[in-house]
Formats: C-alpha cells, structure tokens, sequence
C-alpha cells in the first residue's frame, strides 16, 4: 500500500510539474533585436567626391538588382535599374548597416561612384543590368516608388545559367 501512495503522489508531483513546463512554454518568447531600423543607416560614408547619382533601393520580388539609380538632376523615367557593388572593407551597400536585406526599401541616397563597363547577370529574368560601383553615399530620406519597370525576360525559354558562362558581360 505503501508503494501506491508513492507512485499517486509522485504522478500528482510530476503532473504539476509537467502543467507548469507548459504554461511557460506557451508564454510568447520576445523576439531578440537582430536588426537595425534604416534610421541607424550611417547618414554619411565612404569617398563623397566626384559625379554625384541619386539611388532609391528597391526591392522588388524576386529581382537581384538594388535598386534604380539615376544623374542628378534626371528624371525618374531616365533612372537604370542596376545592382551595387561594393568594396569589401572600404565601403558597403547603405541597407548592409540594417541587417536585414530589405530594411532600407525605399530609401534614396545620394550615391557617388560610377558605371561599370560590364553588366551583372540577372538569373531570375535572364537579363543583363548595369552595376554601379559604390565609393560613398548621403542618405536623404524616404522616397517614393519609381513607377517604371525593370528589365524583362530576355529569352521566351527559361534561364540559360550554363550557356552564359561568367555572370558578366563588357561592352
């Protein structure tokens, strides 16, 4: 008898033990603070001489470009969708400094640097953009979206990674 007033007792205990393990299992976990806001985007960096470009990051579903980057004083229809490349160590893309890929959607910069003479391949869509190659940048605030459409696909078949070879191609 004694034995089975063990065991009831040592099953209530557990029981109870058991409830309470659940209980805080189903208390919502906070969520730990990965990233940054696009506020904590540096408003400055990098070497701010030379031809000046505005940038607005875009990102659009399932697109590898950055963004559309257009001269200074241009209109928005004469923008280039393009992707950024950055110089590991020197400089980086403005939305690196959110740690999440889009958490600067729809920031515009002022961006300084160049056009490459090569273009970058695009995989989803099989086409070719321009890269522009980032040396510094000015954050100016929030934009709007630009109303126009990035390249297309180039070929009616799907993508042809093997045929392209290298994922660059000079002018």
């Amino acid at each position: 008898m004694k034995i089975s007033s063990f065991i009831l007792v040592l099953v209530a205990l557990c029981g109870s033990a058991f409830s309470c393990i659940a209980e805080e299992a189903q208390k919502p976990v906070p969520a730990p603070e990965t990233t940054q806001k696009a506020k904590d985007i540096p408003h400055e960096m990098g070497d701010r001489t030379g031809p000046v470009w505005i940038g607005i990051r875009t990102v659009l579903d399932r697109r590898s470009g950055w963004g559309w980057i257009k001269k200074e004083g241009q209109d928005w229809n004469q923008a280039r969708w393009c992707m950024l490349e950055e110089k590991p160590g020197v400089i980086k893309a403005p939305g690196r400094y959110t740690g999440n890929p889009d958490g600067d959607q729809l920031m515009t910069y002022r961006l300084y640097g160049n056009f490459e003479n090569f273009q970058g391949y695009e995989p989803d869509f099989d086409v070719f953009i321009p890269i522009f190659r980032l040396k510094g940048f000015e954050v100016i605030g929030p934009g709007e979206p630009v109303r126009k459409d990035p390249p297309t696909l180039s070929s009616s078949g799907p993508p042809r990674y093997a045929e392209r070879g290298a994922n660059l191609i000079r002018h």
